[in-house]
This record gives C-alpha cells, structure tokens and sequence, in this order.
C-alpha cells in the first residue's frame, strides 16, 4: 500500500494554511467594501424629518401648520430619536411641546408629552393667606450680582433726593428695610415667563444647538430677569405695595444665603451674569447683608 511520506504532508498543510489565510483577507476585503459602499449610500440617501417653522414655546399645542419638512443625509439621521415628517401626525400633532424648541432644528420625539407642561408650579402650592406679587429686577440694584430663584435676600427701599445741580434723582436720601431676609421664588422675564425654566429648556438640547440658541437675541430676551418674583403673606404684601409705583424709590436686594446645588447655580448664574453685564452672585456662608 503507497504511503505519503511526512514531507509531502507538511507541504500541503503549509498550502491549506496560505489558502487559509488568501481566504481570510477576501473576506476581510469585501466586508470592508460593503462599509464603505453602504456609507458611501448613506451620504447620498436623504431622510425627511420635522422641524418647526418658528420658535415654539413650551407647553404649546401642536398643530400641523406648525410643522415643515427639512433634508438630512441619512447618516445624520437617527431613527430612535428623530421625528420623520411623513410621520409627524401621528407621532406629535396634538401633544405638547415639553420645552422650548427654536426653530430649523429636527425634532426630538422626547420633547413632545401628552399633558401640558404646568409652569410656575409654586403657584399651586401657596397657601389661602399667600399670593404671588412680582417687582422691578436689574442686577445693578443687587450690587451688580445675578439673584436665582431659592436666594434668601434682604430687601430695602432706597429713597432717593433731588440733586440741586442737576434736579435729577441721584441723591441717596434714607433708606428702609422692608424684609430682612426673605426668599426669591422666580426670576421673570418682560413678559413674566420664566427664566428658570427657559435655561432648564435650553439645557436639553445639544451642546451645539444650545450655542446657536443663546446667540439669538429672541432667546437672550427670554433669559433676562425683569421682574423677582415672591410669594407673601397678604401681610407683608401689604407692607411691599406702599414702596411701589414711587418714582423716588428704588428696591434693592443683598443676597444673604443660597439654597442650591452648587455646580448648576453657578452654571445659570454665569450664564445669566454674561446676558447682563453683572457678576454671579457668591454663596455666602451665613446671614449678612452689605449695607445699603
């Protein structure tokens, strides 16, 4: 019986393994190609996905005139996240918009809920003998620092003179305390939304368009503090209401003590500090105030 001898064994396995390994290297040179055409594809396939017309504010309704068609190359285009147009009906007319989304940027389906979003949540939790009263804010009567809502200040009235030069308002006279510390519920802007949660809208949205948004003077105006709002007994908004409405009167606030979470506080208040040329407020360690 013919025998193969031990050398003629080890060249053909040597031939198996060379085959083997020609073999190995196609393959991993096909599945290369299939990548690079199918994302070659991608770059040339387009996927239509929702965005809005104009900025929406949160807790709007969502109607289909709302709504127009924006072209993304499929390989920016997440089917998890994103809205396709040619499914926007179904998918989020008739919800809410959950934050405030600007417009020309596409459509997250995270953003949309199915009940309003309630602002202003503090409203419903005053009690019978509370309300709500909003006055005047601008930084440079805080001693140039941005207040956030949860800041415990203290409040007081600047009475100002006639200067005889001039006959304007410019003459410090007296001033009045009129609470020694009480708390910053809200910062609202000039249409008394907000601007708290405006940032915390804002904060959910990309890095990128996060940027895009905070360039847009619309937004910026949105994120100004006009008004500090508090909620008061019916005494002390008694006691509030006589230093209103008088031209000669200026209200003014020293923060006191800060109630946050250090890193967002900070965070907004650098943010809100730039939008108004002051400088974020520090937390102080305990209850005192500059005088006036």
């Amino acid at each position: 019986m013919f025998k193969r001898g031990s050398s003629d064994t080890r060249v053909l396995v040597n031939k198996l393994k060379s085959i083997g390994v020609y073999l190995l290297a196609l393959g991993v040179f096909l599945a290369s190609l299939v990548m690079i055409l199918n994302n070659t594809s991608k770059y040339k396939r387009d996927v239509a996905v929702a965005e809005f017309r104009e900025d929406v504010g949160s807790g709007t309704l969502i109607k289909k005139d709302m709504l127009q068609k924006r072209t993304l190359a499929e390989r920016d285009y997440d089917s998890k996240t994103m809205v396709p147009y040619d499914q926007a009906a179904s998918l989020i007319e008739g919800k809410y918009t959950g934050i405030y989304i600007p417009k020309g940027v596409p459509l997250q389906k995270t953003w949309f809920t199915d009940k309003k979003k309630e602002r202003l949540k503090y409203l419903k939790d005053m009690k019978e003998n509370q309300e709500f009263v909003t006055i005047p804010y601008d930084s440079r009567y805080s001693g140039g620092r941005v207040l956030l809502p949860g800041d415990y200040v203290k409040l007081y009235a600047v009475y100002q003179g006639t200067d005889p030069a001039t006959g304007q308002l410019n003459k410090l006279a007296d001033v009045d305390v009129i609470f020694k510390k009480i708390k910053v519920t809200d910062l609202l802007n000039a249409e008394e939304e907000s601007v708290l949660g405006y940032l915390e809208d804002a904060q959910m949205l990309s890095r990128e368009q996060q940027e895009a948004l905070m360039k847009r003077k619309e937004f910026q105006d949105s994120l100004t503090p006009k008004f500090m709002g508090l909620v008061l007994t019916n005494e002390e908004a008694e006691a509030l209401q006589k230093f209103l409405g008088n031209g000669k009167i200026q209200i003014k606030a020293d923060i006191l003590t800060r109630d946050e979470n250090v890193e967002n506080s900070n965070k907004i208040g650098s943010l809100l500090s730039q939008l108004q040329g002051g400088t974020p407020a520090p937390a102080p360690q305990a209850d005192g105030a500059a005088q006036p």
